[in-house]
């Protein structure tokens, strides 16, 4: 803390108010950043609950592959976890949106303040 007011208050002197709308510009991107942060974490913890809803179903198949195998099961389980793997993938390209606006975020803060 001491070093953040020493380093303020010189860039207050060198530069003058441009300092403050800097450190104002970084002190508002917080809350942006905690948001999409919060967002990451609420589709990963979503993601988390479809791949297991797909593995403990693939899970079940291989179990009783004979059963599935001598009635010709095959295509309808495999669209049921098809249809949960494209839940999955649009999960994670939400996910990957998310995390790309992030480094967006913090890579132009530097730009903005200055």
């Amino acid at each position: 803390p001491v070093q953040l007011i020493v380093a303020i208050s010189l860039l207050f002197n060198y530069i003058g108010v441009s300092s403050l709308i800097g450190l104002l510009v970084a002190l508002l991107s917080i809350p942006v950043q905690t948001k999409v942060i919060m967002k990451i974490a609420m589709l990963k913890k979503l993601n988390f609950g479809v791949t297991d809803r797909r593995v403990k179903l693939t899970n079940e198949i291989l179990q009783g592959i004979r059963a599935v195998k001598f009635y010709a099961w095959e295509k309808a389980f495999g669209k049921v976890v098809d249809d949960i793997r494209e839940e999955e993938l649009k999960n994670y390209r939400k996910t990957i949106i998310a995390k790309s606006l992030f480094l967006m975020i913090l890579q132009s803060i530097p730009a903005f303040i200055s």
